[in-house]
């Protein structure tokens, strides 16, 4: 519960910075050559944030977990049954 709390803290200061962003967290490599779409589908959405990417080989649901990060491109459901945690098909 602690974790969760400290995690929503650091979502809410970053959500609040003068220049908030989007921290997307991705393997190196393991976009399977989507990712440029996948950004340029995000960008032209209506109130889109400027996109900072993080890579990480092995921490990826780690810093999605601890607020680190405001999503991930996961190879595999996260290990985890948190509501946080609601895969998006769209």
């Amino acid at each position: 519960m602690l974790d969760a709390a400290s995690a929503a803290a650091r979502r809410t200061r970053r959500a609040g910075r003068a220049d908030p962003r989007l921290v997307l967290v991705i393997k190196p490599g393991g976009d399977g050559g989507l990712l440029p779409a996948i950004l340029d589908a995000y960008q032209a959405e209506p109130g889109a944030l400027p996109v900072e990417l993080v890579c990480s080989f092995g921490e990826r649901e780690i810093l999605l977990r601890e607020g680190r990060a405001d999503a991930a491109l996961l190879h595999r459901p996260p290990t985890t049954t948190s509501p946080a945690w609601t895969p998006r098909t769209s």
